[in-house]
């Protein structure tokens, strides 16, 4: 995944720089600057996604099992997901709580908490939210501006740019593209089939322990991924139908601030007070709740949805 993000990100970075002039970057700037300024014919339901960046909605959450698989704190306690050619690990329904009343815990707490919030803000927001997203807009605006190209939507924008630096640069550049995107794209797409299937594996996993015992958490983890997998697969003829990306969308942004908000609540109510969210993270939190909600209500009324169209 690293490895996928870092080519990702370094090489549409390249790319764009190759391909793109100084003017474009300097408009590409002032329109992200241009904080207020809603461009002419935009609808209501395309600031959606922008308010769901980096993962998604609740998606966003799925930090968590990252956290877990990578050890940080009482995850190197906790099993792990591997790989068929390897020997499954034993994945408890219930994990490890830190000895709260010894201060040398507690400052090892909080140094893995200070590393995780480093990670976040490093890949979530920095590369991820904000890099990413700013020079795939000048690579969009680039090839419409520099190259007089109508850039279309989905998919079709990167083809677009591949074939500007196929033009420019020659039939091996063109295929460098290619590895970029398939890199962002596995590094995107990865994230939300493994963040899925662990969702609905634990799900089966607690709630039914009498028929999931019988099998090690990582058959099960397999089987979720194997059904979304066939799944994706069966739906590549819609190609992108507005009807799913609405439903996607309105989903995320309600059940993101309802799940933000149960999670204060269960941080609140069951955790020892050494190891509660500060007075600053659920005041963070429940303000964003708010503005997800607000956005939801006021699209739902301006724009209510009309699915099919």
């Amino acid at each position: 995944m690293y490895a996928c993000f870092i080519v990702a990100n370094a090489g549409l970075t390249i790319i764009t720089i190759l391909m793109t002039t100084p003017e474009c970057v300097m408009d590409t700037v002032r329109g992200w600057l241009a904080v207020g300024t809603i461009p002419a014919g935009i609808s209501i339901a395309a600031i959606g996604p922008f308010l769901l960046q980096p993962a998604g909605g609740f998606w966003n959450f799925w930090h968590t099992y990252w956290v877990r698989e990578k050890g940080m704190g009482m995850g190197a306690y906790f099993g792990r997901v591997t790989g068929l050619a390897f020997r499954p690990e034993d994945i408890r329904r219930s994990g490890y709580m830190v000895d709260y009343q010894d201060p040398n815990e507690i400052r090892k707490f909080n140094q893995w908490m200070k590393l995780n919030w480093i990670t976040l803000i490093v890949f979530f927001v920095i590369l991820d939210g904000i890099w990413f997203t700013f020079i795939a807009s000048l690579a969009g605006y680039t090839a419409a501006k520099v190259y007089g190209l109508e850039v279309p939507s989905g998919w079709r924008i990167a083809v677009i740019i591949a074939e500007i630096f196929g033009k420019v640069w020659g039939p091996l550049a063109f295929s460098l593209f290619g590895i970029v995107i398939a890199a962002s794209l596995f590094d995107s797409q990865f994230s939300i089939y493994d963040g899925i299937a662990r969702m609905w594996t634990d799900t089966i996993y607690t709630e039914h322990p009498k028929v999931a015992g019988r099998r090690p958490y990582r058959f099960w983890y397999f089987v979720m991924l194997g059904a979304l997998v066939t799944y994706g697969i069966c739906c590549i003829p819609l190609g992108t139908p507005y009807f799913i990306w609405l439903i996607a969308n309105r989903l995320g942004t309600l059940t993101q601030p309802f799940i933000t908000l149960l999670l204060i609540y269960m941080n609140r109510k069951y955790l020892p007070k050494p190891l509660r969210p500060k007075w600053y993270h659920v005041t963070a939190n429940v303000a964003w709740s708010i503005v997800l909600i607000s956005y939801f209500i006021i699209w739902t009324i301006f724009e209510p949805p009309r699915l099919g169209i």
